[in-house]
């Protein structure tokens, strides 16, 4: 790898790693405006069971609201997450791939991939897909694909 390239990665890598900062903060910091701010609709989400397309601010905050009630309501108190790979396909979209480890008072629960793509508009990046590697009965992969 040259060193325009290392450089292109890190910087790759820090803005994905913002993003996935942002979800986070809007769930476990009850920052509802933060996680909605992070993507750009529509935005397609898929399990290995499913997919659907968010259309609409209407679903993204249902998304949240079930989402927030059910890992909390579980008792995760945080994701710990890791970017494993991130790269500029064009100077405006980011390829990247990510671990979630879901925390219980620092204990591991579960853990799944997820592999997702980047976009910036106006000089703001968002989430724009999100493909998640998780078993299909989980109640979270329900709640992500629409079946939940």
């Amino acid at each position: 790898m040259n060193t325009y390239s290392a450089v292109q990665s890190a910087n790759a890598v820090c803005i994905y790693e913002a993003l996935l900062e942002h979800t986070r903060l809007g769930i476990f910091g009850g920052e509802k405006a933060t996680f909605m701010a992070s993507f750009l609709l529509p935005i397609q989400v898929e399990t290995f069971r499913g997919a659907r397309c968010i259309t609409e601010a209407r679903e993204l905050d249902d998304l949240y609201e079930s989402l927030s009630s059910h890992l909390l309501g579980r008792g995760i108190t945080d994701l710990a997450r890791r970017v494993v790979a991130a790269e500029f396909r064009t100077p405006n979209l980011i390829h990247g791939t990510h671990e979630t480890r879901m925390v219980q008072q620092n204990v591991l629960v579960s853990s799944y991939v997820t592999y997702t793509h980047l976009c910036r508009e106006d000089g703001k990046w968002w989430v724009t897909d999100s493909s998640y590697a998780m078993g299909e009965e989980a109640e979270h992969a329900k709640l992500l694909d629409g079946r939940g």
